[in-house]
């Protein structure tokens, strides 16, 4: 990973610490709801909403539709919750960190563009905030634990630890 690629990285998770700060929100689980209610009422984001969508393709987990100044984020309805909930912080991010072109978000073919891994890094720090996952291990909780706490998959707590643990 280069030099230039961390910092972005480390944007992107500041941006979701900074939400969340804003927001009044630390506390797991992190609803998506509120952060979506929050971004429409506080940071002037028109419209902004979620739904799942059936007939999408199999392979796309997620899309941001920009119409009329309306923002409506579309989320594969047939992926596991936690997936769900991961696409949603996903595209958010994509919003927060103003890397939306043309009014979709559909990079999907190149999950390792640097605009795909900043959003997958602002969604982990949304859902699982740095400060209350470090509070979390040092009072000894295990990642099946902490998965079902932060409503997200064993393996996405466990990539988030070990990062955590990597850093710390």
């Amino acid at each position: 990973m280069s030099e230039g690629s961390d910092a972005h990285i480390g944007m992107a998770r500041t941006l979701a610490r900074k939400l969340l700060k804003r927001m009044g929100k630390a506390d797991p689980p992190i609803l998506l709801r509120d952060v979506i209610l929050y971004l429409r009422d506080h940071e002037n984001i028109q419209g902004l909403s979620a739904y799942p969508v059936s007939d999408i393709s199999e392979h796309m987990s997620g899309i941001i539709v920009i119409k009329e100044g309306i923002t409506t984020i579309g989320y594969n309805n047939r992926l596991h919750m936690n997936r769900q909930r991961f696409t949603v912080a996903h595209e958010i991010a994509h919003l927060v960190i103003g890397n939306v072109t043309c009014g979709i978000d559909n990079v999907f073919e190149n999950t390792d563009s640097p605009q795909e891994t900043e959003a997958n890094q602002f969604a982990a720090e949304l859902l699982m905030p740095r400060e209350s996952l470090k509070k979390d291990i040092r009072n000894g909780r295990k990642i099946p634990e902490l998965a079902l706490k932060y409503w997200v998959s064993e393996e996405a707590m466990g990539w988030k630890v070990r990062d955590l643990l990597s850093v710390t």
